[in-house]
């Protein structure tokens, strides 16, 4: 599955199901991805450089210790390419609390270590 996450409405009702709250929409996904993108520049890896990375992410927030019943959540994978972010990946599962990772490749951690050792210097 590769899908341009302003178009993956479709394949997202799909996993959903009858689901409504507590699930992804294209449009979650797109803030996901803003977040993403966001973290790779405050990262200090350039645009050219941030193709590959991968967030992986569980949809809904936290809820009450009272709520003792899981829900219907969304797990998607997206990929950043040069084009771009995609939804490569997406299914229904059932879970109390949503997250959010972002996975670099290993230039791009290089290139953040990089750029974090550019503000201090060692003795």
């Amino acid at each position: 599955m590769k899908i341009k996450i302003e178009k993956c409405a479709a394949a997202l009702a799909k996993v959903n199901g009858d689901a409504r709250e507590h699930i992804y929409t294209s449009y979650t996904l797109r803030q996901v991805a803003d977040r993403a993108e966001v973290q790779l520049e405050a990262l200090g890896i350039p645009r050219h450089a941030r193709p590959c990375a991968v967030v992986h992410c569980v949809s809904g927030g936290s809820v009450p210790n009272a709520y003792k019943y899981s829900r219907a959540l969304t797990r998607a994978t997206l990929t950043r390419t040069s084009g771009g972010w995609w939804l490569t990946d997406c299914a229904r599962v059932n879970g109390w609390a949503g997250f959010e990772a972002l996975y670099l490749t290993e230039a791009q951690d290089a290139a953040a270590v990089a750029h974090l050792r550019k503000r201090y210097r060692c003795l």
